[in-house]
């Protein structure tokens, strides 16, 4: 008989009363973030078990077991989707070879976006969500500490 080993992540789910009104993460030798355990949670994925402990007025905590491939590949999907929540309407190079987002709604705002040659499981958990694919087809990065390793 084969095993696969499960990593444990929870988190409190929030349903009445509570003083921060708000899910709570609940630390994990993993460091998977709130956003993550909610994705895995939601939607599930390869050996994806989902239990939660009896609710009370204030909420209820939701524990996740899925395997370490499994949460390797939802952490990149969560982000990826994270990435279409915040659409530009252009991305411009300036002249420092620097990337940007241009969000027109907000009196022209700009928000810096990154290059890297690093895995795209390795952006995420260091705190990027996206790729953000500009034009001429190339990766760009979008930073968003929620989805970052240990928070």
């Amino acid at each position: 008989m084969t095993t696969t080993t499960k990593n444990r992540a929870t988190f409190w789910k929030c349903i009445g009363n509570h003083p921060e009104g708000a899910d709570c993460n609940r630390a994990n030798k993993w460091g998977y973030p709130l956003n993550l355990i909610r994705y895995v949670a939601f939607y599930g994925g390869e050996g994806v078990k989902v239990y939660s402990t009896t609710a009370d007025q204030f909420g209820k905590t939701i524990i996740v077991d899925a395997p370490k491939s499994t949460w390797e590949e939802a952490w990149v999907n969560c982000a990826k989707e994270m990435a279409m929540e915040n659409p530009f309407d252009e991305i411009v190079k300036d002249e420092n070879g620097l990337w940007w987002g241009l969000i027109l709604d907000h009196d022209d705002k700009y928000v810096e976006l990154f290059q890297s040659d690093k895995t795209k499981l390795e952006m995420v958990q260091e705190g990027y969500i996206g790729p953000i694919i500009n034009k001429d087809g190339e990766e760009l990065w979008l930073e968003c500490k929620s989805i970052a390793r240990g928070v």
